[in-house]
């Protein structure tokens, strides 16, 4: 079956190598060796807002299909039930989507915790105004208790204390110093994490190269995508970032499609 390429331009010469380089290629693997922080369009402050928001809505409807806020509610949901890790609280229990992007996930779980009767008060967080209004726009249109604001943690002290903090495809955006005082922030925050995101592999690579195309006819998901896997962590490496902010109770889990969850325990 042949795959269309929707493209509203002509691609420059690395977005053409992006598009139509096939995701197995002689030093392919090579490449996935150490990070790749080639830059990505969703990042550029000067993006315009109606791409950004076409991209949003892409990201959601990957996230969607592939399960990916299921997959974070088990995650969530162990961790509410388990005693020995849960404060008795007088209040619902608070999450904090980090780097929430068009607030699909932080949506999805306040409607999945209240179709299972858990109290969960549910926030988000993003340095993009774009994404934020965009956010809103969708809690408001699922009529979903969200609450959004601007926050940078690893630069800025959370405002409100948070019980758990998740984020999901935010870490491969984020420089490696950056990733270990992220973590770092929101343990002396006293927040159990859950980071959800790509991990570096080939075949990650070829699901993300194909996926996007099969799922999306955003142009800038399609060119992201595999940039996005280059940028993404391996496992090891994950643990690593959480070492070194001292955090070595973390543990990685692998889940479908090619991703990890670093869980960091509150500390």
């Amino acid at each position: 079956m042949a795959v269309r390429i929707y493209l509203p331009h002509p691609p420059s010469i690395a977005e053409q190598a992006a598009i139509y380089l096939p995701p197995y290629y002689p030093g392919m693997m090579a490449m996935l060796a150490r990070r790749l922080l080639t830059p990505e369009q969703i990042d550029d402050p000067s993006l315009d807002p109606t791409e950004h928001r076409a991209a949003l809505f892409a990201l959601a409807r990957i996230n969607r299909l592939t399960g990916i806020p299921s997959t974070l509610w088990l995650h969530i949901h162990r961790h509410i039930e388990s005693a020995a890790s849960t404060p008795s609280l007088d209040r619902p229990v608070r999450v904090l989507d980090i780097g929430t992007g068009g607030g699909d996930i932080p949506i999805a779980l306040s409607q999945i915790a209240a179709r299972g009767g858990f109290q969960l008060e549910v926030h988000g967080c993003d340095i993009s105004p774009t994404a934020l209004a965009h956010a809103r726009a969708q809690a408001a249109a699922h009529h979903a208790p969200v609450e959004f604001w601007p926050l940078d943690p690893s630069r800025e002290a959370l405002p409100i204390s948070c019980d758990i903090a998740i984020s999901n495809l935010l870490l491969h955006h984020l420089e490696d110093e950056r990733i270990t005082l992220l973590l770092q922030r929101l343990a002396e925050a006293g927040t159990h994490q859950f980071h959800c995101d790509l991990r570096r592999c080939g075949g990650g690579l070829a699901m993300a190269w194909l996926g996007t195309r099969l799922i999306s006819r955003c142009r800038m998901t399609h060119v992201d995508g595999p940039h996005s896997v280059r940028r993404a962590l391996r496992p090891d490496e994950a643990l690593g970032h959480a070492h070194s902010a001292g955090l070595n109770r973390a543990i990685v889990h692998r889940t479908w499609p090619a991703r990890l969850i670093l869980e960091v325990p509150r500390a």
